[in-house]
């Protein structure tokens, strides 16, 4: 019987326009599309709920999406969402491979720098490093990375200590612990982590 195999992401069918009506996106690019504001700024406990998701375009502005080009300097979670991720659905394992790697150069011992905001880090850029590498097969590999920098155990630790005491996830953290202030529990970072383990979510079509 055919059908569609549990646990196996599909590749992108819907032809040469994606969801929002704009050409699909190529290697090294990105579907940018308008969402709610980061966790973290000010306005975001103001929105009106629910609050499905912070990366969901749920904004009523009419605003839909535009393409963004990825490249080497982009930000670890572009290299690893838009650029690794979306390599591995297609079946592009050599882009994948190479958007990976170039994601977790940024990686400093504590997590993945960015210039957005200087010594804080985001736990979800971790989750996505952990969810590429199941996706590519390296999860259980001592390193992430093929040039052997990035240790798979320093990331799950770094992770880990963002766990709060009710079970969820900090969405923040500095290099001497989370930020109590400004890090959020929300919807999104839990849901993350789980993905990065699940071990039939990659598996190949049988």
């Amino acid at each position: 019987m055919g059908g569609p195999v549990i646990g196996v992401i599909p590749a992108f069918d819907g032809g040469p326009f994606g969801p929002c009506g704009l050409p699909k996106p190529g290697i090294w690019q990105k579907l940018k599309v308008y969402s709610y504001p980061d966790p973290s700024s000010p306005g975001f406990d103001y929105l009106p709920l629910p609050i499905i998701a912070t990366g969901y375009p749920g904004q009523a502005d009419g605003v839909t999406g535009t393409l963004e080009a990825i490249s080497a300097q982009s930000s670890a979670r572009d290299l690893f969402k838009y650029g690794c991720l979306r390599q591995v659905v297609l079946g592009n394992s050599t882009d994948a491979s190479t958007m990976f790697d170039l994601g977790l150069a940024s990686w400093d011992g504590n997590g993945f720098a960015h210039s957005g905001t200087p010594g804080v880090y985001h736990s979800r850029d971790l989750a996505f490093a952990l969810i590429c590498a199941n996706a590519l097969g390296r999860l259980a590999n001592v390193y992430l990375d093929t040039a052997g920098k990035v240790a798979r155990a320093a990331v799950e630790a770094a992770l880990w200590k963002c766990q709060a005491s009710d079970g969820g996830m900090w969405t923040d953290y500095t290099a001497g612990g989370r930020i109590g202030s400004v890090a959020k529990e929300t919807c999104e970072i839990a849901p993350l982590v789980l993905l990065a383990y699940g071990n039939n979510i990659w598996a190949p079509p049988h």
